[in-house]
């Protein structure tokens, strides 16, 4: 006999799926080109739909069913409205910038050594010293 806590389920991450940091996801589906925020909780037999985000730090229960096309947030999560167009599209750029960075990454990485005592003495930069690639609306 099989006790119920000792099976799992399977998660699922479509196409174009996007994960953001420290979310959990555990016995879900994530929908082609959908987007989970950060410190989100999708629970088991929760689907969410393609192109659907969901919000930072929002929960989906259980056996939840959020609709394609979908912005929800929230703990537990609700629908807000329809996602428009150029928002999904705004998604799929950002996505496909991750992609690309990671890509980049694999072809540069290397192994680099650690600072010694005099590596320390030198002048640091701060992120006054950057300039960024992206330009905010």
């Amino acid at each position: 006999m099989v006790n119920d806590s000792e099976l799992q389920s399977v998660t699922v991450v479509e196409d174009m799926g996007h994960i953001g940091y420290a979310a959990i996801l555990h016995g879900c589906k994530v929908g082609k080109n959908a987007m989970i925020g950060m410190n989100s909780v999708i629970l088991d037999d929760s689907e969410i739909g393609e192109n659907t985000i969901i919000g930072a730090n929002s929960t989906v229960t259980a056996k939840t069913k959020i609709p394609a096309n979908s912005l929800a947030l929230g703990s537990p999560v609700k629908i807000i409205r329809e996602l428009r167009a150029d928002e999904i599209a705004w998604k799929t750029q950002g996505t496909q910038q991750y992609i690309e960075l990671t890509q980049r990454c694999l072809h540069s990485l290397q192994e680099v050594m650690p600072l010694n005592e005099q590596d320390l003495l030198l002048p640091r930069k701060t992120y006054l010293d950057f300039q960024a690639d992206h330009h905010t609306k």
